[in-house]
């Protein structure tokens, strides 16, 4: 008999049991009664092991209804799960295709990303450079007042390196004498009002400081930017325009004559209007004309190689010189000249006063001071001159020392009051302090003794008078006969 198989292989099959029954090699001739007793044990095997058959094809049979219900189950199972996934494969395709598109949409925002990353770093290193190419050094500072980003300008200023930003500003050591920075940018932040103003370095240079809100494109503020302009140059030229103007002013207005020559040439630059009325000719009768070219200065400067002489010794003056104008008036005039540069340019200034009053004073006063010594010399009276401050002697005439029999060294730079003969006439300082106090005074004194033993009456008078502000006295001493 064959074997059957497992539960799980017979599920729709029909099972065929086959009974071998061997050959018997015993005679036919056999009784039958062995065949009987042989074929009933036969059968008792073969209802046996048929029953058991059965028995076994029941088990089999409810084995395989029992896993025909599982797979049964189990297929159910398989088909509802295999639902879910071709459920879930529909969904995750669904997925893929909202990743794809998704992903593209990335894609496109990376490379938008990109594109503007590009920009961005494009305009950055375009305001780098921009800001760079102005000169101008400007500081971005956060509302706490830290660094955010500067300018290489600024490192001319504050001690500055790359590693800084992010650091305080209120760290900063920088070349500026502007204490109250500090104070001014926390003013602005409070109040958003600009500040703006000039402020020097330790080193000479200068600066305009304008220190303003920093606004973003929101209209927020995000805390400051300040700028450095250096207006060094600027406030030179302003300094030299200044001085320029001063010297025009004064160029314009002095009461001397001025000429500005070419060094190079001897050519006139320029000529005040005083010397052009001093002269008597125009202002274009004498501009670029050279100076030994000019009629009424040919006594000063009277070629070519007259004027190298201006140019080798750089200073030269000359008094008292004569001088015509073009109208034929003769004057007495000073001429000045000295080299200096304009701008790196030599030039040669020279100045020329007319003394003309000043010769005419000084002759009187020569005059004057020849009639005045020749009076003082040959008066017939004692003159005495006092310096009213300190009572000391500082003249004396012939006709007094005579008088008293003393030699003039006697007096000189003595005071009055220690001088023997004057005692009785001023005995003390007192005295002398009581008579310089009053513009004048006369008195006669009899019987005074002189030095050589001879008594004389005399008159006494005083005078005050000054010379500027210094106080002077004039005694006057006057013989007087018994």
């Amino acid at each position: 008999m064959q074997q059957i198989e497992s539960p799980d292989a017979i599920k729709g099959m029909i099972m065929v049991v086959f009974t071998d029954i061997p050959t018997s090699t015993e005679s036919v001739s056999g009784t039958s009664k062995s065949r009987k007793q042989s074929a009933t044990l036969k059968q008792q095997e073969l209802e046996a092991e048929l029953k058991r058959s059965n028995e076994d094809l029941n088990s089999v049979r409810e084995e395989m209804q029992t896993s025909q219900e599982e797979l049964k189950s189990t297929n159910e199972e398989l088909q509802s799960t295999n639902e879910e996934l071709q459920s879930t494969n529909e969904e995750l395709t669904t997925s893929k295709e909202e990743l794809q598109s998704l992903n593209e949409e990335l894609q496109t925002v990376n490379t938008e990303l990109q594109s503007k990353l590009v920009d961005f770093e494009q305009a950055n290193n375009d305001m780098k450079n921009l800001l760079n190419s102005t000169e101008i050094a400007t500081l971005f500072l956060d509302k706490e007042l830290n660094i955010r980003r500067f300018t290489d300008p600024l490192t001319k200023i504050f001690k500055l390196r790359a590693t800084d930003t992010g650091r305080p500003f209120t760290d900063l050591v920088c070349d500026l004498k502007y204490p109250e920075m500090v104070s001014n940018a926390l003013e602005v932040i409070k109040t958003l009002t600009p500040i703006q103003k000039e402020v020097a370095t330790i080193d000479g240079r200068y600066y305009y400081v304008r220190i303003m809100p920093y606004r973003t494109l929101d209209d927020r503020i995000d805390g400051l930017v300040i700028t450095f302009t250096d207006i060094s140059a600027a406030k030179k030229a302003e300094e030299s325009l200044k001085l320029e103007n001063q010297y025009r002013r004064l160029f314009e207005s002095a009461k001397d004559g001025i000429l500005i020559l070419n060094y190079e040439t001897g050519k006139i630059i320029d000529v005040n209007p005083f010397l052009v009325g001093m002269l008597g000719y125009s202002h274009e009768q004498l501009i670029e004309k050279s100076i030994w070219e000019i009629g009424s200065l040919k006594d000063i400067v009277t070629n070519k190689d007259k004027f190298s002489e201006l140019q080798k010794k750089e200073f030269i003056r000359y008094e008292n010189l004569p001088l015509e104008t073009a109208k034929g008036r003769k004057i007495n005039v000073e001429f000045v000249s000295n080299v200096y540069l304009v701008n790196n340019k030599k030039v040669i200034q020279c100045i020329i006063r007319d003394i003309s009053d000043r010769v005419f004073v000084q002759e009187a006063l020569v005059n004057a001071e020849t009639r005045y010594k020749h009076l003082f010399e040959s008066v017939k009276d004692g003159i005495i001159f006092v310096e009213g401050e300190t009572g000391k002697i500082n003249a004396i005439n012939p006709f007094f020392t005579a008088l008293i029999g003393e030699t003039k060294e006697n007096f000189i730079g003595k005071e009055v009051w220690s001088v023997e003969f004057l005692k009785n006439i001023i005995p003390n300082k007192s005295t002398f302090t009581e008579l310089s106090q009053k513009k004048s005074f006369h008195s006669i004194f009899k019987e005074i003794e002189t030095s050589n033993n001879k008594r004389i009456n005399i008159e006494f008078i005083s005078a005050v008078y000054f010379i500027g502000d210094q106080k002077n006295i004039q005694f006057f001493i006057h013989e007087i006969a018994v």
